[in-house]
């Protein structure tokens, strides 16, 4: 399938030996290059939530929620969009404690409890134990999955370097990992079309370049 033909959203990327694997959903992508322009990314984390990446918290329902079997776990559900995901869970868990930000949620689950306070903060020791919401309740939970529109670049991508909030790159549009390149609003200011236009023809440039010395460039 090309990635290009989907609206699945792309929850993770793995650099491997010469390639990349993307996950989007419930579906595997390798390529041998990489070009992101995920534009400016303004999803804004719980308290403690990259803390507890891996350790707790997760943004991918498909790979992730079979590790909660039984257990209790909080999802944060951005958009509808995403209500398929957090039914998904809901049907693995043993519990949900589900929070979403709009109003008209369609789910109607018996092991599902909503939440009329928004999330606040992750805690816990070594794992997540609990989630608190912003009236200052805890409510005990082996997990937290978080289900938004907008995945920050370096949990997208692991040991992608940043300059502040955006992705460094050079001239070339080149990242810190080969193969890898970025264009547009996520590599900073000014937030403009002639801009991000501009280097998303010299990221292809660079990619023509990369793919036809074999990756040694």
């Amino acid at each position: 399938m090309d990635l290009s033909l989907t609206d699945a959203m792309v929850t993770n990327i793995l650099p491997m030996d010469g390639s990349f694997q993307l996950l989007a959903e419930n579906e595997i992508y390798e390529a041998r290059t990489l070009l992101l322009a995920i534009g400016a990314v303004a999803a804004k984390g719980f308290i403690g939530e990259q803390d507890f990446l891996g350790r707790g918290v997760s943004y991918c329902a498909t790979c992730d929620g079979f590790l909660y079997k039984g257990n209790t776990i909080a999802v944060y559900c951005q958009d509808t969009h995403f209500e398929h995901e957090a039914e998904y869970l809901a049907g693995l868990a043993g519990k949900v404690y589900l929070y979403t930000p709009y109003a008209d949620c369609g789910m109607d689950l018996p092991n599902v409890e909503r939440l009329a306070r928004p999330i606040k903060e992750v805690i816990g020791g070594m794992k997540m134990t609990a989630i608190r919401l912003t009236d200052g309740t805890e409510l005990a939970a082996d997990g937290l999955f978080c289900l938004r529109n907008a995945v920050a670049p370096t949990v997208l991508l692991p040991g992608l370097s940043m300059d502040g909030p955006h992705i460094a790159v050079n001239r070339r549009a080149e990242t810190n990992l080969p193969g890898c390149y970025a264009a547009g609003d996520c590599t900073g200011r000014p937030y403009q079309i002639t801009k991000a236009v501009g280097e998303g023809n010299v990221a292809a440039h660079s990619i023509l370049e990369y793919l036809s010395s074999d990756g040694k460039k």
